[in-house]
């Protein structure tokens, strides 16, 4: 067995103005899961006239879903916050029967740092910008959040994105809009801001387990060489190109400036093709994609027994998780008599491109006690595990993270 000797690394994002550290879990996952980015053309009343009215977007999404009910992601662009993504959220809730989550975003003026007004609607509201929405599903566990892209020229001011965290079923979806050619002529901002999201992306997939989606407004034709890293790292929806977001149909007076993508190692390739500007509400396209993951979320109760010494292990107060790489083992310990389950959080193949698996080793032995899950790990994967506790259905007081190799 190799230990990998990494620098700690710790995923700080921004929480309603407090610093929240990622708390990855694992559940049940759907065999597919479908994703749609709009760019709805719904916060300046000068760029959108004759666009529509706010209830006629949301409407058009409520009936793209009805007709669609496997999409469980949608990302917007030059959405408001109190016109457009909050009532949003709740005409899907009423529709489907199924909750859904929203994370929004306002953007700020590259110029000024002030949050952009919403002239949609004239009522002078400073909440324009991205929003990302989430159908509810089986053992979720939601994190909403905001971030800026730190590196920017103007980081109080850059292209940032608003995401949700599905700690439940480790999934991280996020939806950006990046500045257009003409408020960012040499691109310094949309460089750097394309560099940070790459940044996060690859940690929440590498150093926590997380399948991640991003898309948006990216204001990047699809043979933009500074997507290339993005496109490396990710699927994307429509890789060919057979149709345009913007423009009048597939292949005239158009480019393809919205985007969705799929971390590589957690999903299989994405397909999806660009769809309805919703009967003229919009001056983008509707794209939507689907990708099946990897590996389903896996969930095993740990049978007791009693792990051999010398094995690497992580601990805190409440629970202790070790690795035994004779056997594929993964041992958990629940190290508080408090009524709470202790967990093993793991994931598989991080370093590979061909091999993904994750879940959990649920230990409901008792406090002291020590379990087992004994799992069946490609030769050469990379495996990162750390312990964790259930509390009312949630995972809290994590352990840091162990990483190695099988």
């Amino acid at each position: 067995m190799h230990r990998l000797l990494r620098p700690a690394v710790t995923l700080v994002v921004i929480l309603a103005g407090a610093l929240v550290v990622a708390e990855p879990a694992a559940a049940a996952l759907p065999a597919t899961v479908r994703a749609m980015t709009w760019n709805i053309c719904g916060a300046s009343a000068a760029a959108c006239e004759g666009k529509g009215s706010a209830s006629q977007k949301i409407n058009s999404i409520v009936q793209q879903v009805r007709s669609d009910p496997g999409i469980g992601v949608i990302m917007i662009q030059e959405t408001c916050a109190h016109l457009h993504s909050n009532p949003l959220a709740t005409a899907l809730t009423n529709a489907t029967g199924a909750t859904w989550h929203v994370s929004h975003r306002t953007a700020r003026s590259i110029s000024s740092g002030q949050a952009i007004e919403c002239t949609f609607d004239g009522a002078g509201q400073r909440d324009a910008g991205v929003a990302v929405l989430m159908r509810s599903q089986a053992d979720e566990q939601i994190e909403t959040f905001t971030q800026t892209f730190a590196s920017s020229p103007n980081p109080s001011a850059s292209q940032g994105w608003a995401c949700i965290k599905d700690r439940g079923n480790k999934i991280v979806a996020c939806s950006v809009h990046l500045l257009r050619p003409e408020d960012d002529p040499d691109d310094a901002i949309k460089r750097a801001s394309l560099r940070d999201m790459l940044s996060e992306l690859k940690q929440w997939q590498d150093f926590y387990g997380y399948r991640t989606i991003v898309g948006g407004d990216f204001n990047i034709d699809d043979g933009g060489a500074a997507l290339d890293p993005i496109q490396a790292f990710a699927h994307e929806v429509d890789e060919d190109d057979n149709c345009n977001t913007t423009g009048l149909s597939c292949g005239l007076l158009g480019n393809k400036y919205d985007h969705i993508f799929y971390g590589r190692r957690a999903w299989l390739q994405s397909t999806g093709d660009a769809g309805s500007d919703g009967g003229g509400l919009s001056d983008h396209r509707r794209l939507i994609g689907q990708a099946a993951p990897r590996n389903q979320n896996e969930v095993n109760a740990a049978v007791a027994g009693t792990p051999p010494s010398g094995l690497p292990c992580v601990s805190n107060t409440y629970v202790t998780v070790c690795w035994e790489n004779s056997g594929d083992r993964i041992w958990v310990r629940d190290d508080e008599s408090d009524g709470k389950r202790a967990v093993a959080e793991w994931f598989a193949g991080a370093n590979r491109s061909d091999y993904w698996r994750n879940g959990i080793c649920n230990n409901s032995l008792g406090s002291g006690v020590w379990g087992q899950c004994n799992k069946d790990m490609v030769e050469g994967s990379e495996i990162g595990l750390r312990g964790t506790r259930l509390n009312g259905g949630a995972f809290t007081d994590s352990t840091s993270m162990l990483y190695t190799i099988v």
